[in-house]
């Protein structure tokens, strides 16, 4: 999971997730202090496929040190809120 190019890793996990989504949660949790920003950015698009997991995973990426990431993850979480709601 951990290849030297930003792009492998989020591949990866993309697979992952077409296999196993319990794997691709615990991954997606581990890859949030991935050094890339892309990397983090992307994670933000996969926790849709998450489905409740991936609460935990924008929620951890709130706080993210990049500002885009945060904004993202923010943005994901209140399109989620009124689907939730009704």
């Amino acid at each position: 999971m951990f290849a030297a190019w930003p792009s492998v890793r989020v591949g990866a996990l993309s697979a992952l997730l077409a296999d196993d989504s319990e794997s691709a949660r615990e991954a997606s949790l581990a890859l949030t202090g991935d050094s890339s920003p892309y990397v983090r950015r992307q994670l933000v698009h996969l926790a849709a496929h998450l489905g409740n997991g991936g609460d935990a995973l924008l929620r951890e990426l709130v706080n993210d040190q990049d500002c885009f990431v945060r904004a993202l993850a923010r943005q994901a979480i209140e399109e989620e809120a009124p689907a939730s709601a009704s």
